[in-house]
């Protein structure tokens, strides 16, 4: 799954606004084993990354 945006982005090194939207995402792909990353340039795109198990 791909979140973007067009806005301003954020500054990656300092993205406490204070808030826990990027806690609570963080903890929440933790808890379902998966993965994500973050861009901020001419935007925000947050990309979260989740194992499909195989079945036989």
């Amino acid at each position: 799954m791909v979140i973007s945006d067009n806005g301003i982005g954020f500054d990656l090194n300092n993205h406490n606004g204070g808030g826990i939207g990027m806690e609570l995402i963080q903890g929440l792909i933790m808890q379902l084993g998966g993965t994500h990353e973050i861009e901020s340039d001419n935007g925000t795109k947050i990309s979260v990354i989740f194992p499909i198990p195989l079945k036989n």
